[in-house]
């Protein structure tokens, strides 16, 4: 319709309002990078969760993600309670997280398997199906075995169904029989109920594939495709880890090789936010150096776990592994010139972090140097040192000798020169308490128990270092103490001339053998001292 003048009306030069139904909302893409920095630093699993789900466009950010970061955000929250993230999560990813998940060692678990399965199966039968079909092959078949066996029909007729829990193919030519039927076969035959609807052949394939294939070789076929996959994510193998503890050459030249492979960010946080030292030091580097020793530090912490023998899943065995990598790298940055941020920085940039905790780690199995000569002795008894039966002494003996690597009691690193000092003053200390029991290899006699065995039979004038007789323990208690219960002049004359004419140096060593020694038995009187009850006389009970 025109107007009078031949212009158009006012409204037609107006677009017409479409319905509220018709508006399409175009949401920009979520900013990868602050998205993923705020997930790195959300310790609560439910706000994580949140974090993770919560945009718009939560699955496009979730498949970015690497597999090992995904990884951890999972254990963070709790696998149950991550069913809608598994949804979202890429076939690959989630295979990736079951190589970290469902080994021990090189052997796959059913244990571990089975909640991942389950939580799979939570998040509806097409992401179950998908991601099983997403499997190894021969992973797949050993998973079917775990629950499935098929029995082929030959005869319908003639055909004699198992008691098991069972179901017959729709084309009459499989029984599968559920042999255990328990609840942990539901995700299976879910499974399989959908992969009969979507591809009917392929199921009857793998239920025959699986009943036909052997064990042992489904289990070494996995484990080579899941060790090249790890190694593809910057997984290093053991027997090349293993250099990591080995000492550092001498005169080495730091050269800075190129680290291949993704590297899990989830540890480097860990590994420098832990310790205000690697912090500081991590924040004065220059920019363009950063991520290539972010890069070192992450395969350097690899490598640590690998040497361990620790698994992806293993999050305490991790902890101690990163805390004793850290105090290694404290104590390398010392050797090598660190001191403060600036320092410590410029050790950084001009060498490899692996040749720095070598340095640290080193000065750490060097405080093992005195009981070189007696770590023998040291380990007899029972347990790993057995012969260590002073009590001031046993739990540093226990931290020093009885793991693999040197630590506190209580399983901490030694991390400081402080740390290395104490333990030095311990080590020299049980290696004077090994020289003057003179024990030799295959004795099962404790060394303090042999010093004080020793001493006693002196004091009632027996000669050699064999059992004291019980009937003899009464007038070596007379020897030894006073009524009150304290040394007698002649027990301390004795002690110290005994001590020093076996090499003994310490004072302090010597006074917590026999200090021991009284507090035991000192204050019982020598009629009712019981041979089976004083553990540090070596007493022949049938004498």
């Amino acid at each position: 319709m025109s107007t009078n003048d031949g212009s158009a009306p006012e409204r037609a030069l107006r677009p017409e309002p479409k319905a509220a139904e018709e508006l399409i909302v175009v949401h920009p893409p979520t900013p990868f990078g602050p998205w993923r920095a705020a997930l790195d630093h959300e310790p609560n699993g439910a706000t994580l969760l949140d974090l993770l789900i919560s945009p718009h466009d939560a699955a496009a950010l979730i498949q970015r993600l690497p597999a090992d970061d995904l990884y951890g955000h999972v254990l963070t929250i709790g696998l149950e309670d991550c069913t809608e993230l598994l949804a979202m999560a890429s076939g690959e990813q989630v295979r990736a997280m079951l190589d970290s998940e469902i080994w021990v060692r090189d052997e796959l678990s059913v244990e571990r398997l089975d909640p991942w399965l389950t939580a799979l199966m939570h998040a509806g039968p097409d992401v179950l199906g998908q991601r099983m079909l997403d499997l190894d092959d021969e992973v797949l078949n050993w998973i079917l075995k775990r629950s499935v066996r098929a029995v082929v029909i030959e005869d319908p007729e003639d055909f004699n169904p198992p008691e098991a829990e069972h179901v017959t193919t729709p084309d009459g030519r499989l029984c599968v029989v559920f042999p255990e039927g328990e609840p942990r076969d539901l995700p299976v035959k879910i499974f399989l109920d959908w992969l009969m609807r979507q591809d009917t052949e392929l199921c009857l394939n793998l239920l025959l594939g699986a009943e036909a294939a052997l064990d042992s070789v489904l289990q070494e076929e996995a484990y080579r495709w899941r060790t090249g996959r790890m190694a593809d994510r910057g997984y290093v193998d053991y027997y090349e880890a293993l250099a990591i503890y080995s000492p550092p050459p001498r005169d080495a030249v730091a050269v800075r090789a190129p680290v291949e492979g993704a590297a899990p960010h989830r540890w480097i946080a860990p590994l420098v936010d832990a310790e205000a030292r690697l912090a500081a030091a991590f924040g004065a580097l220059p920019e363009d150096t950063l991520d290539t020793v972010q890069a070192e530090l992450a395969y350097v912490a690899n490598m640590a776990l690998s040497a361990d023998r620790v698994d992806p899943w293993d999050s305490e065995a991790q902890a101690q592994t990163l805390a004793r990598l850290r105090a290694g790298l404290g104590l390398g940055l010392d050797a090598l010139g660190g001191g403060d941020a600036a320092r410590d920085a410029a050790v950084l940039a001009a060498t490899p972090l692996a040749l720095i905790f070598r340095h640290g780690y080193a000065r750490m199995v060097a405080v093992r140097g005195p009981l070189a000569a007696h770590r023998k002795a040291l380990r007899l008894g029972d347990d790993a040192v057995g012969a260590v039966d002073v009590d001031a002494l046993r739990p540093w003996a226990q931290a020093l000798l009885g793991e693999r690597h040197p630590q506190r009691p209580g399983g901490t690193p030694l991390a400081t020169p402080a740390d290395l000092a104490e333990a030095n003053i311990v080590a020299g200390a049980l290696a004077e308490l090994a020289t003057v029991a003179q024990v030799s290899h295959g004795t099962e006699v404790g060394l303090g128990a042999r010093i004080v065995t020793a001493f006693a039979r002196a004091a009632v004038g027996l000669q050699g270092d064999g059992p004291l007789p019980a009937s003899m323990l009464a007038e070596a208690h007379r020897a030894l103490f006073t009524r009150d219960g304290a040394w007698t002049d002649l027990a301390r004359a004795s002690m110290t001339a005994f001590w020093s004419g076996r090499g003994g140096q310490r004072a302090s060593v010597r006074d917590g053998v026999f200090e021991q020694l009284r507090a035991e038995v000192g204050a019982v009187r020598a009629e009712a001292v019981e041979p089976r009850f004083v553990s540090l006389l070596w007493v022949d009970a049938e004498g």
